[in-house]
């Protein structure tokens, strides 16, 4: 019988600081994540529109034009992501900074 490998984690990094991005990816690819880069608000919402969605999404909260905080408005109200978090309820948590 063939052992069926574990599967990676998909994450998604989200950050306007390409070479924080970069690193946090390098870092977390080294534990076995597979990693995906955003740069804008914008970017993770086209990415999230797309499957595979991503394991967790790691949000930088200070992001120019649309930040963490709009963009996490906007994946509350998006239905289809809705869905997703109730298919999925181990990914439903959202952490958001503390003030």
């Amino acid at each position: 019988v063939e052992r069926e490998e574990p599967k990676r984690r998909r994450l998604l990094v989200v950050d306007d600081e390409r070479s924080v991005a970069r690193g946090l990816a390098a870092l977390l690819e080294g534990r076995g994540y597979e990693v995906e880069l955003a740069y804008s608000g914008e970017e993770v919402l086209e990415r999230l529109a797309r499957s595979p969605l991503p394991d967790l999404v790691l949000l930088d909260y200070e992001l120019p034009m649309l930040d963490g905080g709009e963009v996490l408005d906007r994946l509350r109200a998006d239905p289809g992501l809705a869905e997703s978090r109730q298919a999925r309820p181990e990914h439903s948590t959202i952490v958001t900074p503390l003030s």
